[in-house]
């Protein structure tokens, strides 16, 4: 319902039958947050599937075996190899840094791209090296990667290697497209202002950052 607020604004105040039904959509939104040391391992400061290569072009994608430890995945080799045998015999390193600086929240954009898709790894060393492990959340599921992107907007600076054509598909909320040279996210989600009742502030705060 809306309630003039001033003399040109509007706030908004909901009941609290409609309370119940927010309270429960941003509760299934908090069970997708993911943690940080999910896909990024500050001690190695590396990314899960990371792209990386040695000087001979033996390339390796940075993965956790089954007891959660980082290493590579060798796929010329088809083994798996801890962090630092891969760093010291195979002479693995990064082929892209993978911090960038603060960016604005603007919400977030959701994405589950199934794995054996051509297009996952692709797009995740454009999202790590375009983007960085700041603004990102990456965690991996038996069949599939669920991964969420801030939102925002940078130009590109060389051609990309995906078709965001392929990507599409697998956006489950928000929007990405290619504008004039700039790459643009945008979230589902706009803010704005409610007014509660006072019982249910409390546990309104908790659940709703909006």
């Amino acid at each position: 319902m809306e309630v003039p607020f001033g003399d040109e604004r509007t706030n908004y105040v909901i009941s609290e039958e409609v309370f119940v039904v927010a309270k429960d959509l941003f509760q299934s939104l908090e069970s997708e947050r993911v943690r940080k040391n999910e896909y990024y391992d500050s001690n190695y400061d590396i990314a899960l599937f990371q792209y990386f290569q040695s000087k001979d072009s033996t390339s390796a994608r940075v993965i956790k075996d089954e007891e959660l430890n980082w290493g590579f995945y060798l796929p010329y080799y088809q083994k798996w190899v801890e962090y630092n045998e891969g760093i010291e015999k195979y002479g693995l390193e990064p082929c892209y840094e993978i911090h960038k600086e603060t960016l604005d929240y603007k919400g977030y954009v959701h994405i589950h791209i199934p794995k054996g898709e051509d297009i996952l790894y692709p797009f995740i060393d454009f999202l790590y090296e375009a983007w960085g492990i700041e603004h990102v959340g990456v965690r991996e599921n038996e069949q599939s990667v669920y991964i969420s992107m801030k939102a925002g907007e940078i130009s590109i600076q060389h051609s990309i290697a995906f078709n965001l054509d392929q990507l599409i598909p697998f956006i489950k909320e928000g929007t990405i497209e290619i504008d004039e040279g700039l790459f643009i996210v945008r979230s589902a989600y706009c803010k704005t202002n409610l007014e509660l009742p006072i019982k249910r502030l409390d546990s309104a705060q908790c659940i709703l950052s909006i």
